[in-house]
């Protein structure tokens, strides 16, 4: 459903204003994705949670996270430590990214998603040129129209769709269009709050509908406490502010993961 209030509406003001710059631009000459992002965060039975690792430099709630912020090092880094994929974000108004960032850390060898909202088709086409490999899709922000026409255009250009969702409504949306690799973000968009219950919640209800759904668990995992609540539940971890305010990044993932 689109969003029309709360910290989310300057956001989308702010994104509709890059869409129409976009549209007065020559289309991208593209290829198909060169990894496959799915396969590397599905959890394989018995194994440790996945992790993607995110970089961003900035955030709406906690501004400023990370001052040195160098994401091809971030990436090497990540990898060393074993995370299975990357997550970069590249809105540059509130998280002070860009696709630079995301073209930049493709040498490191890991599968890529592009983190941003995305509201308009020229949006995806733009991240498959600058070489993701998958894309967030956020149903909160998007008609179901707009939800299933992405989601084919995503997979249509050989990559995968990590669609994101915060309650059951959404949830039902995003199995509806076919969905096979779903986020739920324990982050209220609107407000900001913060519930690390939702995953254990809602995990049940789409593994019954569909039992070959990779499920992500994303926002708040900061601890050893975010990792229990959803480690039963979710094949993969999207984390980013607990490794982009930390003084020693392999610290926290030792202390999380080790």
């Amino acid at each position: 459903m689109p969003a029309d209030a709360g910290v989310l509406a300057p956001i989308l003001a702010a994104k509709q204003k890059e869409v129409a710059e976009l549209a007065r631009r020559s289309s991208p000459e593209l290829t198909l994705a060169a990894h496959r992002f799915r396969p590397a965060v599905k959890r394989p039975a018995g194994s440790p949670v996945r992790v993607i690792a995110e970089c961003k430099k900035a955030s709406p709630s906690k501004g400023l996270l990370r001052n040195h912020y160098e994401p091809v090092a971030l990436a090497r880094e990540y990898k060393q430590l074993g995370a299975a994929a990357l997550s970069i974000l590249t809105d540059q108004n509130f998280f002070q990214g860009s696709l630079t960032d995301l073209t930049a850390v493709l040498p490191v060898g890991l599968p890529v998603l592009r983190k941003d909202f995305i509201i308009d088709e020229r949006q995806i086409f733009q991240a498959r040129a600058a070489g993701a490999d998958a894309i967030l899709l956020i149903v909160r922000i998007l008609s179901t129209q707009q939800l299933r026409d992405f989601f084919e255009i995503v997979t249509g250009l050989g990559m995968d769709a990590l669609i994101e969702v915060h309650d059951q409504p959404e949830l039902e949306a995003a199995l509806e269009v076919g969905a096979d690799m779903i986020g739920i973000n324990h982050r209220n968009l609107d407000t900001l709050m913060m519930d690390l219950s939702l995953t254990s919640r809602l995990a049940p209800v789409a593994r019954a509908a569909r039992p070959e759904l990779v499920l992500v668990a994303e926002s708040g995992v900061e601890d050893r406490a975010g990792i229990d609540a959803v480690d039963a539940h979710a094949d993969a971890v999207l984390i980013g502010t607990a490794f982009m305010q930390a003084r020693s990044i392999s610290a926290v993932w030792k202390e999380l993961f080790v």
